[in-house]
């Protein structure tokens, strides 16, 4: 690909890369992030900069993204390229997706919008980015682990411009959920539980059903030449295999590599395989392989599915075991990588199905519907967790400054509060599930002397509960 560049005060096209507006910037690239950070992200001129082109940047994105779309939706070939190597190099576009990017990153991660404004200058993303990215093991709640990685800075400014691109391909299907999230999904499928209930052939019974290593099995291949995307921006800025990764040596980590006999080179190797897990393009993409998959409509069948997850539901078991079976073929048949299809729960509605973090119940002709055991013990792990911050090992609330006990505030209620949504298609929820979660955050923020709206006001995206749990 031709890579033009750009002049970052007027967008226009340049015969020589930048522009004299690059003056501030140091000589020699510091050698990451945080020294960047230091050295230009308090120099007068380039905060001057930065602040200048902030709204230059984001009309310059938001002209190029609806040409590109439009592009798209006219067939206009030579249209939707020159507006996609806009968002791809021009360094007002790349300006907006480093600052959303750093908006999502916990604070201590976070940089100056002048650093925001250098990368945006500096970034190529049809070559190797020039990061380190962090590595994380999650042990599954079944047995199992999987390895994430928690993108840096470039690495996420890299995933909104490729989210960017990929967007107005999308077209889900009736059934997929991922896009409309879990609450979506569940209250579509009470719904449809509760219509057939008032019928006369009800669905009664139901299957779990989830892909393993999804993410891991994508082929490299079919994501670099088929994806719409420019090959050289695939192979560096949504497959995994350039990324240097470094998992982090935590207790979890550990306990892993003791039990399966690896190493940390393996789970970095892990961490980089197919679509990584962490990024935002992969779950885009994800969806974008099941939107493929060959389903058929099945009489007395219902399917839903978010991400990796289905859940099948039927008026009888042989329909059920039949619905599996051809959703086991269609996965097997998808073109983008070698997929494996296993049921995790499957039986009669009387007894506990659970799926997404909830519980189905079928009792004396009614559905209940709770959070699943998983789910609340884990969404109390992590508030008691946030509570030994809050009060250490003595019980008794530890000195805070104001600073610290808003933080501590607006984590726990956001935590809380994102939880509560995420599950608020359940059954007497405040009353019996997170009752006991609601007043001892009254109880909390008592002790921190922070009010619910100061708690509210101060909540950051790395602290919603989607966050931590995606």
């Amino acid at each position: 690909m031709n890579i033009p560049h750009y002049d970052a005060l007027t967008g226009s096209a340049l015969a020589k890369p930048y522009s004299s507006f690059h003056y501030f910037f140091p000589s020699e690239r510091p050698a990451n992030i945080r020294a960047l950070d230091r050295a230009i992200g308090l120099d007068p001129e380039a905060m001057k900069a930065a602040a200048s082109l902030h709204s230059l940047a984001e009309a310059q994105t938001a002209i190029q993204t609806a040409e590109y779309t439009a592009a798209i939706k006219a067939g206009d070939e030579r249209k939707k390229t020159l507006a996609a190597e806009n968002l791809i190099f021009n360094p007002l576009c790349l300006f907006t997706a480093a600052l959303e990017a750093n908006a999502k990153l916990p604070p201590r991660f976070q940089v100056q919008p002048a650093t925001c404004l250098f990368l945006a200058n500096d970034i190529n993303l049809t070559a190797p980015l020039k990061e380190v990215q962090r590595g994380k093991v999650e042990p599954k709640n079944k047995g199992g682990f999987r390895v994430l990685i928690d993108p840096g800075l470039i690495l996420r400014t890299a995933g909104i411009t490729v989210q960017r691109l990929l967007t107005p391909y999308v077209k889900l299907r009736s059934w997929q959920y991922t896009r409309k999230g879990t609450h979506s999904a569940i209250k579509a499928i009470r719904a449809t539980i509760e219509q057939s209930l008032k019928g006369a052939e009800p669905l009664l019974h139901a299957a779990r059903l989830d892909i393993a290593s999804f993410f891991p099995s994508h082929d490299d291949e079919w994501l670099i030449h088929d994806l719409p995307l420019p090959k050289e921006l695939a192979e560096h800025a949504v497959i995994g295999r350039h990324f240097e990764v470094k998992v982090e040596e935590t207790a979890a980590a550990k306990n892993i590599i003791a039990s399966y006999d690896l190493s940390f080179e393996h789970l970095n190797d892990l961490a980089r395989q197919g679509l990584p897990q962490g990024l935002a393009p992969s779950s885009l993409i994800a969806m974008m392989t099941i939107s493929r998959l060959k389903w058929p409509a099945m009489p007395g069948v219902a399917m839903f599915n978010l991400a990796d997850d289905f859940f099948l539901l039927a008026q009888t078991e042989p329909d059920l075991s039949k619905a599996i079976a051809k959703l086991q073929e269609a996965v097997e048949a998808l073109p983008d990588g070698q997929f494996d299809l296993r049921v995790k729960q499957f039986g009669p509605l009387s007894k506990d199905i659970d799926f997404l973090g909830h519980t189905f119940r079928i009792a004396e002709g009614s559905l209940r519907v709770s959070p699943a055991y998983d789910s609340w013990s884990g969404i109390m792990a992590r508030l008691m967790k946030l509570e030994e911050a809050i009060y250490g090992k003595t019980g008794k609330p530890m000195a805070k400054g104001t600073a610290d006990a808003v933080e501590l505030a607006a984590r726990y209620v956001a935590m809380l509060d994102g939880w509560r949504a995420a599950h608020s298609a359940c059954d007497d929820l405040d009353t019996r599930w997170a009752g006991e979660f609601i007043a001892q955050m009254h109880e909390n923020l008592a002790a921190l002397g922070v009010t619910l709206p100061q708690a509210k006001a101060a909540y950051k995206p790395w602290m919603a509960y989607k966050h931590i749990n995606s």
